[in-house]
């Protein structure tokens, strides 16, 4: 693996755990589901707004942009050779705890989406997330960067 200051990507493991009711859900591979992930420095979602430290995952068949610094999403919809990048204004997610641990550097957090399964049937659905990645002293000072205020350290 290249250090982070060296490529504009860093790879990492995403793992989420459903913990809503939602036996449909549940009986899936996302009730745990363990992904790999590149970390982005910086990408340009809209045409104004160019974010830092992002990554693509994909979560019960759907593709989303998570953006550690100031914590959004995005819904990506590909069409032919592009990417489209739609802000997801009801569903979030927050971290709850980072921290290193010898050769790791962790952090925990919760996603929750916002469902419309149709008429009259729409819910929040709740995941709890863990992100790995080795520990990189300049990944670590990146994150110290954020504008999220959660990664004091």
């Amino acid at each position: 693996m290249k250090p982070f200051n060296e490529s504009n990507t860093i790879s990492g493991n995403f793992v989420t755990y459903y913990k809503g009711n939602n036996y449909a859900i549940r009986a899936t591979k996302y009730q745990l589901f363990s992904q790999q992930i590149s970390i982005i420095k910086s990408l340009r979602t809209l045409e104004y707004l160019e974010e830092k430290m992002c990554f693509e995952f994909t979560l019960m068949d759907k593709n989303y942009l998570m953006v550690l610094d100031y914590e959004r999403l995005y819904k990506v919809v590909k069409s032919n050779e592009t990417k489209k990048y739609n802000p997801l204004q009801t569903s979030v997610f927050m971290t709850t705890d980072k921290k290193e641990d010898g050769l790791h550097f962790l952090i925990r957090g919760k996603l929750q989406f916002f469902i419309n399964y149709g008429e009259g049937a729409s819910f929040f659905e709740s995941f709890d997330f863990q992100l790995i990645f080795d520990n990189d002293p300049v990944l670590v000072e990146e994150l110290k960067q954020l504008n999220n205020n959660e990664f004091e350290f």
